[in-house]
């Protein structure tokens, strides 16, 4: 049998024109389809994202996905695997 797989979602939801409550529910109900448990976080500021990705790395979730503009991806970058 597979092993469950568990991803994470960084969430900013200031970036470009802003969040629509519907993203969180689409992430949820496409990831209990494929049978992936899923967390997501909000920033909650410049640098947040970065210590959420460590976090997750830390957790040992098997892949961090970052939703939002170019910061957030950045910050998420460059985060390195551990």
């Amino acid at each position: 049998m597979a092993e469950n797989k568990k991803v994470f979602f960084i969430i900013n939801k200031f970036s470009g024109g802003g969040y629509k409550p519907s993203v969180e529910g689409k992430i949820i109900t496409r990831c209990g389809k494929l049978r992936i448990e899923c967390t997501i976080e909000f920033t909650q500021g410049r640098g947040h994202a970065s210590h959420l990705a460590k976090e997750a790395s830390l957790l040992g979730f098997d892949a961090v996905f970052a939703v939002g503009g170019d910061g957030t991806v950045n910050e998420v970058a460059q985060r390195p695997c551990t």
